[in-house]
C-alpha cells in the first residue's frame, strides 16, 4: 500500500510534462482603454440599446435579475453519465451550486458546493454560471441553465460524459476573449499559456472599445472640447473601414471553424490574448485553420459559426455584404422584426424571386438561413448563416446527442489568412498534437529561422514531447533556457519532466527558480514537492503540500500526492482523509479509488472498500495497476472467477506483467483450463523476477508441464 501511493505520487506529478503550462511575461500596452461607461454621456441613446444586445449582456455579476434561471422549483438535475445529483440554490443573498453523489448506504457523499459569481451568457439561448476561486481564477459551473422549453437546467458543452471536469474547468483567456470585455491586466501576462488569473474588478459585458478600439484619448479629447475631427480621428468607425476590415471586427469571435481541439487559431508569438485592436488587418494577430476539405467536416455546425458559414455562402461571396448588412450591433431585433430586416437586404439582390411560390413573400430567413441545431452545444438552436439556395431535408434542430469518439488527426489547413507564415502553420499543426508527423519537420525548419526565439522553441520542445522524442524535447528546452533563463514555462515543464527522469538536481534548480517567480503556482508546488520527496526531503515536500493545497485546496492531483506522503509515516487515517478529499473534488477518480480501496481492504473495512475497488475499475478500466490490484484482492477472497476476469485485464493491458500472468495461470490452473494456464505460466516462467519466475516453473512441474522451456 505505501508503495503504490508513493509510486502513484511520482507519477502524478510527472504526468503533465509535455501538457501546456503558462509563461508569464508582460508585454507593452498600446492606447488606453476608457471606463466603459466613459460613452454614455455623448452616446446615451445608443449605450442605452445596446446595453439590452447580447454583447452588452454577455458577461456580469450574479444577481436574480441577470438570469431567468430557477434557483427554487426546477432546481435540480440529475446527470446519469457521471452518477452526480445538482441542486441550484439560493441562500442569503447569494447562489450555489451544489452536487453530491449516494454512497452505500443512499447517504450524501461527495458533497461540493461553489458560490455563483457571475452569468456568462445573455440569457436569450444559455446562461453558464461561474466561481471566482482563491486564485482570482474563473471557474465554469458544469450545470447551465437553457431556455428553450420553458427553461430547464442541463450540462454545459462538453460535460455530458462520465469523465466531465465537473468544478474544475478554468476559464482560459482565449475563451473569456469573446465573452467580455478585455479586463484590466495591468502587468499581468496574458499571452496563451498564461495562467488564467483575473483583477479583482471585471467589465460588464462586451464594451463599445472590442468594436470601436480603445477610447481614452477620444473621451478626454471631446471633455477638453477639441474640433469634431479630431475627436472623430481618435475612435474607430467601422463604416469607415475597408470592408475586410469591418468584417474583422465580427470576425474575431464569430470566424470559429471548430471548438474541436483542432486548433481553430493561433495566436500570434509575442501578442497578448486581450490586444487585437478594432481595425488592425485581424491576420496580424491571429491565424485562423480548419479542417481540410473531405476530412468529414464540410458542413460541420458549430455555435460561433455566424462568421464562418456566411463566408461560405455565395450571396456573401459575390456581393459586397458585411454583418451589419442584417445586423445593428447597437440595438436588439428579433423574431419577425429581424426577419424583415434580412429580407430587405435580400431583396436588394433579389427583387424578382425567380423561383415559384415567393409571389407576395417577403420573409427569406426562415428557409434560407433555417434553425439548425449546434454540434458542440447540443441544447441550442441557432441560426446557420450559411444562405443556403433550398430548404435543407429533414430537421435541422432536431435533438443529437453530444459528439464524441476519437479526435480528428491529419492535416490542419489554413484558413484566414488563406497563406499564413511558416512558424504558426507549423504550430497549428502541432499545438494540441493533430498532426505531429506532418507538423514536426515545418516547426524544425521553422525553429531554424535566426527570428526563432523561447516561445518559438518552447512549441518545438513541447511537440516534440508529445511525439514521444524525449531526448529531442530535453535539448530544445535547454537550448530554450540558454536564450532565456527565466522562460516560466519551461522551468515549470522541464524541471518536471527531469525530476521523473531521476535528475532530481537539475529538476529542482529549475523548479525553485520557477516558483521564485510565481511563489503560489499550485502545481509547481506540487511538482517541487515529488521531486524533494525522492530525495528523501519529507519536511520540505510537506511543507510544499501544505502551500500547494492552500493555492489550491480542490486539487485531486494533490490530495493524492499528500495521501502518499501520510501513508509514508503510516499515518493511514490521514492518508485516508487526503484520498476521500482527492475523490471528493474528483468523483471519477479511479486511482486514488483504488488506492483508498486497498487502504480500507488493510483496515478490514471490506464492504466500503469494495464499493471503491467497483469504483476505481469503473472510472479507470485501462488502468493495469488497478486491475491487477483489484484481482490481488479478489483472489485473497477466493472470488476466482471474478479474479480471473481482472487478471485478464490486467495482462491485456500490460503483457509484460509477468506478476499478473503468474496468477492468472495459478486461477486457469485451478478451473480446468490446463492449456490457456500453461501459456500464461510458461511466459512468467521467463521473468526477469527471479521469485516470479521459480514459482511460475513449479506450478508448471505441479501441472504435469515439465520445466518451462
Amino acid at each position: 500500500m505505501k508503495r503504490w501511493l508513493a509510486a502513484g505520487a511520482c507519477l502524478a506529478g510527472a504526468a503533465g510534462f509535455w501538457v501546456y503550462r503558462s509563461q508569464e511575461r508582460p508585454e507593452p500596452r498600446a492606447a488606453a482603454y476608457a471606463a466603459a461607461a466613459s460613452c454614455r454621456g455623448c452616446h446615451a441613446e445608443v449605450w442605452k440599446t445596446y446595453r439590452l444586445t447580447g454583447m452588452g449582456r454577455s458577461f456580469g455579476p450574479f444577481s436574480p435579475e441577470r438570469t431567468a434561471a430557477d434557483f427554487t422549483k426546477n432546481n435540480r438535475f440529475y446527470h446519469a453519465a457521471s452518477d452526480r445529483y445538482y441542486s441550484m440554490i439560493r441562500r442569503g443573498g447569494e447562489a450555489f451550486m451544489r452536487r453530491h453523489q449516494k454512497g452505500l448506504r443512499g447517504e450524501e457523499i461527495n458533497v461540493v458546493e461553489k458560490r455563483i459569481d457571475y452569468v456568462m451568457g445573455s440569457g436569450h439561448k444559455a446562461q453558464t454560471l461561474i466561481h471566482r476561486n482563491g486564485r482570482n481564477e474563473l471557474i465554469e459551473l458544469p450545470v447551465a441553465w437553457y431556455t428553450a422549453r420553458g427553461g430547464y437546467w442541463a450540462m454545459n458543452p462538453n460535460y455530458d460524459r462520465p469523465d466531465h471536469e465537473d468544478f474544475r474547468r478554468r476559464i482560459r483567456y482565449d475563451c473569456f476573449f469573446c465573452h467580455n470585455a478585455y479586463p484590466g491586466m495591468g502587468a499581468r501576462p496574458d499571452d496563451f499559456h498564461a495562467d488564467p488569473v483575473y483583477p479583482a474588478e471585471l467589465p460588464a459585458g462586451i464594451d463599445c472599445q472590442r468594436c470601436h478600439g480603445p477610447g481614452q484619448a477620444h473621451v478626454e479629447a471631446a471633455a477638453g472640447k477639441a474640433p469634431a475631427e479630431k475627436v472623430r480621428a481618435l475612435i474607430v468607425n467601422p463604416k469607415r473601414l475597408p470592408r475586410e476590415r469591418q468584417l474583422e471586427i465580427c470576425m474575431q469571435c464569430h470566424l470559429q471553424s471548430t471548438s474541436l481541439p483542432l486548433p481553430h487559431s493561433i495566436v500570434k508569438t509575442g501578442r497578448g490574448v486581450f490586444s487585437f485592436r478594432a481595425g488592425e488587418p485581424l491576420g496580424d494577430y491571429t491565424l485562423f485553420f480548419d479542417h481540410p476539405a473531405g476530412a468529414g467536416y464540410d458542413d460541420k455546425f458549430e455555435i460561433a459559426h455566424a462568421a464562418y458559414r456566411l463566408r461560405q455562402s455565395e450571396c456573401f461571396r459575390k456581393s459586397a455584404m458585411t454583418c451589419t448588412t442584417c445586423h445593428n450591433p447597437h440595438d436588439v431585433k428579433r423574431g419577425e422584426e429581424a426577419a424583415a430586416i434580412a429580407g430587405r437586404a435580400c431583396r436588394s439582390c433579389h427583387a424578382q424571386p425567380a423561383a415559384a411560390g415567393h409571389a407576395g413573400r417577403s420573409e427569406c430567413v426562415s428557409c434560407h438561413m433555417v434553425q439548425r441545431r449546434t454540434e458542440d452545444a447540443v441544447e441550442v438552436v441557432m441560426t446557420d448563416h450559411r444562405i443556403a439556395r433550398r430548404p435543407a431535408a429533414g430537421d435541422p434542430a432536431g435533438s443529437r446527442k453530444e459528439r464524441s469518439g476519437a479526435p480528428y488527426r491529419g492535416e490542419v489547413a489554413a484558413y484566414y489568412p488563406a497563406k499564413p507564415d511558416a512558424l504558426h502553420y507549423a504550430i497549428a499543426q502541432v499545438r494540441t498534437g493533430t498532426n505531429l508527423s506532418g507538423g514536426l519537420p515545418l516547426l524544425e525548419k521553422a525553429s531554424r529561422d535566426p527570428g526563432c526565439g523561447a516561445d518559438c522553441l518552447f512549441e518545438l520542445s513541447e511537440a516534440y514531447g508529445k511525439a514521444g522524442r524525449f531526448e529531442d524535447a530535453a535539448r530544445t528546452a535547454e537550448e530554450t533556457l540558454k536564450r532565456e533563463p527565466g522562460h516560466l514555462h519551461t522551468l515549470r515543464s522541464y524541471g518536471t519532466h527531469l525530476s521523473a527522469k531521476g535528475e532530481l538536481a537539475r529538476g529542482a534548480e529549475l523548479l525553485e527558480k520557477a516558483l521564485r517567480q510565481a511563489p503560489d503556482h499550485p502545481r509547481t508546488l506540487h511538482d517541487l514537492a515529488v521531486n524533494y520527496l525522492r530525495q528523501g526531503r519529507q519536511a520540505d515536500a510537506l511543507r510544499l503540500l501544505e502551500e500547494a493545497l492552500r493555492a489550491d485546496p480542490d486539487s485531486p492531483e494533490i490530495h493524492f500526492t499528500m495521501a502518499g506522503v501520510k501513508s509514508s509515516v503510516n499515518d493511514w487515517s490521514g492518508a485516508a482523509a487526503e484520498l476521500r478529499e482527492a475523490i471528493r473534488a474528483k468523483p471519477d477518480y479511479g486511482v486514488a479509488h483504488a488506492s483508498l480501496a486497498a487502504l480500507l481492504s488493510q483496515q478490514n473495512q471490506e464492504r466500503e472498500a469494495e464499493f471503491h475497488w467497483r469504483q476505481a475499475v469503473r472510472h479507470a478500466p485501462e488502468n493495469a495497476r488497478v486491475r491487477h490490484m483489484y484481482g490481488t484482492v479478489l483472489m485473497r477472497q477466493q472470488r476466482s472467477k471474478e479474479a480471473t476476469g481482472e487478471f485478464e485485464a490486467a495482462v491485456r493491458l500490460e503483457p509484460g506483467n509477468d506478476e499478473a500472468r503468474f496468477f492468472l495461470g495459478v486461477l486457469l490452473a485451478e478451473q480446468g483450463q490446463a492449456r490457456r494456464a500453461a501459456e500464461h505460466l510458461q511466459q512468467a516462467s521467463r521473468s526477469a523476477v527471479a521469485e516470479i519466475r521459480e514459482r511460475s516453473r513449479r506450478v508448471l512441474q505441479m501441472m504435469g508441464g515439465g520445466a518451462a522451456r
